[in-house]
């Protein structure tokens, strides 16, 4: 038992021994890591150590161009009314189709118009008879036979007829239920036979002339439109419109803080119809901007989106850009210099502040 206590005891001294010989080796003296001042140091001085990348480049000129603003839209006619009948009667006829294109002023439905014209000849009767006993009235007055009072009640009468006359003058002249201006029928409420009442409706007319194109525009785009410019749409079937903004909204809608925009494009043929899809292309500043290629760009360090070019001492600059418009052979950017000189080959396999030897396209011979 005794032996078994002094080997214990024997152990435990030299495992403090081990332990007491790391720390005063100072083994236990935790590492330190590079900075990122220090890493970046060391990349620069590997890089000017290293040869240069060679890269294709080409020089690229700005030009001035117009920025286009692209809206969803659709064609919406200018008005939509129905033209109800003002008196009581029976159609008599209609004089015009679902589908036809009438002027201002045209008869839709005609009214049966006896009963109207018996009304107009009534009052301009009663009328003669007012007028009878107020000249009547007026020469017993210049014998002392009536007073004032008599010459006013009859001559109260006499006006009280004119408007009678009036009256039944217009109605007779509602039963002709017109076109309030040129359009096209829709709808065809009522036919021949039809008994319409005061509000029924004859037909609902479209004003498709001119036609409208509405579309909703983003808040950070609504300040460069003006009334007055000239905007651009495609419709489904490859037609291509024409017209200026005559509407500008100033109240943005909750939901989707947009505001209303309209177009008014001509269509006196009516060739233009209500409802269809429309694809808005509405031009606003104009830039300064370069012809790039979209495999061209890339994304820096801190995630921007830009292209990387040479500048005179033959070091990659990054440039955050713009897009400008997009055309089928390219993207139009703008935040470059007037003159660049383009990587268009290699540019993914170098960094900002490297050295590059360049080979402008026009003078390669073979790939890079």
């Amino acid at each position: 038992m005794k032996r078994n206590v002094i080997i214990s005891a024997i152990i435990v001294l030299l495992a403090t021994i081990w332990l007491g010989y790391g720390i005063l080796s100072g083994k236990s003296t935790p590492a330190t890591h590079d900075t990122l001042e220090t890493i970046k140091e060391r990349s620069s001085q590997l890089s000017d150590d290293t040869p240069p990348v060679t890269v294709r480049v080409r020089a690229s000129s700005a030009q001035e161009q117009q920025r286009i603003v692209t809206l969803r839209g659709r064609t919406q006619n200018k008005r939509t009314v129905v033209v109800r009948a003002e008196v009581t009667g029976k159609v008599e006829n209609t004089q015009i189709e679902r589908g036809d294109l009438v002027e201002q002023g045209q008869p839709l439905c005609i009214l049966e118009k006896r009963e109207y014209e018996a009304r107009e000849r009534e009052a301009i009767d009663r009328l003669e008879e007012a007028k009878l006993i107020y000249e009547g009235r007026l020469r017993l007055e210049s014998k002392n036979f009536n007073s004032e009072s008599e010459i006013a009640s009859a001559k109260a009468v006499v006006t009280a007829a004119e408007r009678q006359v009036t009256e039944s003058q217009a109605n007779l002249e509602r039963t002709v239920i017109r076109a309030p201006f040129d359009g096209y029928v829709e709808v065809l409420h009522a036919f021949e036979g039809d008994l319409l009442a005061p509000n029924s409706p004859c037909v609902t007319l479209l004003d498709l002339d001119p036609m409208m194109v509405v579309a909703q525009v983003q808040e950070d785009v609504i300040h460069d439109l003006k009334l007055g410019q000239l905007a651009h749409a495609s419709l489904p079937s490859g037609k291509e419109i024409e017209g200026e903004i005559t509407f500008l909204g100033r109240d943005a809608e909750m939901s989707t803080r947009t505001f209303t925009l309209e177009v008014s494009v001509p269509n006196p043929s009516y060739e233009i119809r209500s409802g269809l899809t429309a694809k808005l292309d509405v031009p606003v500043r104009a830039f300064r901007a370069h012809k790039i290629n979209a495999s061209l760009f890339s994304l820096d360090d801190l995630g921007q989106f830009g292209v990387r070019i040479v500048d005179p001492a033959n070091k990659v600059r990054f440039y955050p850009v713009s897009i400008v418009r997009e055309d089928e052979d390219g993207v139009w950017v703008a935040g470059l210099p007037s003159e660049i000189t383009l990587i268009t080959v290699g540019h993914r396999f170098v960094t900002d502040g490297q050295s590059v030897e360049v080979v402008y396209e026009s003078e390669a011979t073979g790939s890079i």
